[in-house]
């Protein structure tokens, strides 16, 4: 079985790629050390251009940003 790690905003086991364990570190960083609450970022969030959904070229599968963090 795949190793698996708790995705800290999605609350959901992951699988524990390198790609993820970075990101998981990243979002520890923003919510313990920056303070930033979980309410206040996203993940695997998808990519518009105005109200139009960007879909990868090659993939043909809708972009999606790593993290982002809102605004009020």
């Amino acid at each position: 079985m795949a190793e698996k790690v708790k995705c800290l905003i999605r609350k959901k086991e992951i699988s524990s790629t390198q790609e993820e364990k970075v990101r998981q570190s990243f979002l520890g960083y923003l919510l313990y050390s920056l303070n930033y609450p979980e309410k206040d970022i996203g993940v695997e969030v998808p990519v518009y251009s105005g109200s139009t959904e960007v879909i990868d070229v090659e993939t043909h599968k809708p972009k999606r940003a790593d993290i982002i963090i809102y605004e009020d």
